[in-house]
């Protein structure tokens, strides 16, 4: 027996709030909160733009390429080990 756990996209306002929470808690930014507010957008518009890519790729390769949650958050971990 298995279970499948199925996730929604996290929409915009959630890909922020994520993303300003992680950055703000990072010892090692120090930036003020224009340069936050930067990075914050940054994040949420390379996931999305990913996820947009990925349906293309599906539909032009007969492949798939999974965009989650836990995607984003790994860019964000990355994120904080290059900085």
């Amino acid at each position: 027996c298995c279970t499948i756990d199925w996730y929604s996209e996290w929409p915009k306002d959630a890909l922020e709030a994520v993303a300003e929470t992680y950055l703000n808690n990072m010892p090692t930014l120090e930036a003020d909160d224009s340069v936050v507010s930067g990075l914050v957008k940054l994040c949420q518009e390379i996931h999305q733009s990913v996820a947009h890519m990925t349906n293309k790729y599906r539909e032009e390769m007969s492949r798939y390429n999974y965009v989650t949650p836990t995607s984003y958050l790994e860019l964000l971990n990355i994120f904080s080990k290059i900085f």
